[in-house]
């Protein structure tokens, strides 16, 4: 029969087990050379902490990273996209990458062409000629390499930077949403599930999960 306070720990370490599980599609330190792209940085990804910390600064910068980049038209590179940026900024790797699964084969179709609305949308209500500053980038292309650029590229480019900027205005925004829900959830856990006095015999333990605490109080340092 455990005592009240090894109840506590035990629950403790079985929310840590739980999450565990969550993460294990995700790409870990232990699983990073499993994945293509991302094998070819493993070694120094597992170098810098700060890809798997779970400290709140870490996740809430990962959240609008991923969001930005999931809505962006970059379908097919966003792993290794989402890794480059991830050590750019400094946050949480498995953040980044679990966020790049909103967008998939399925939803890719619907989140471009509301990208592209939002992103034609704005550029028409700032009164920007998007069409006249591709065409002279077009221009420039052409006299550079000495080639003729259909119209039908013309208008790929067109679209991509009307895609583009609505990515990032939806990716923002779902960046913000979610990290405001992830505080709200964080403080709450905290209030509600205090992190329990630790023996010295689970010290160990602890520093080896400590990373993979989800709404810790550490993570509020």
């Amino acid at each position: 029969m455990f005592k009240p306070g090894d109840v506590q720990r035990e629950k403790y370490f079985e929310r840590i087990r739980r999450v565990k599980r969550w993460m294990r599609p995700l790409p870990r330190r232990a699983t990073l050379h499993n994945y293509p792209v991302l094998k070819w940085f493993a070694e120094t990804a597992r170098k810098r902490s700060y890809l798997w910390s779970f400290k709140r600064e870490e996740i809430i910068i990962a959240l609008y990273v991923g969001s930005i980049l999931t809505f962006l038209p970059l379908y097919g590179i966003q792993f290794g996209t989402g890794l480059l940026l991830a050590m750019l900024f400094r946050c949480n790797l498995m953040v980044v990458i679990a966020l790049q699964l909103v967008s998939n084969p399925i939803t890719v179709g619907p989140m471009w062409l509301a990208n592209y609305y939002v992103g034609d949308f704005l550029l028409n209500f700032f009164s920007i000629d998007a069409s006249a500053m591709h065409l002279e980038g077009i221009r420039g292309i052409e006299a550079e390499q000495g080639v003729k650029i259909g119209e039908g590229m013309k208008k790929a480019f067109q679209y991509y930077g009307a895609i583009s900027l609505g990515g990032l205005i939806l990716g923002y925004f779902l960046g913000f949403i979610l990290s405001l829900i992830y505080q709200l959830a964080a403080k709450r856990y905290e209030q509600t599930h205090p992190k329990p006095a630790l023996r010295p015999i689970d010290a160990a333990h602890d520093h080896d999960t400590r990373r993979t605490v989800p709404f810790s109080q550490e993570d509020s340092a």
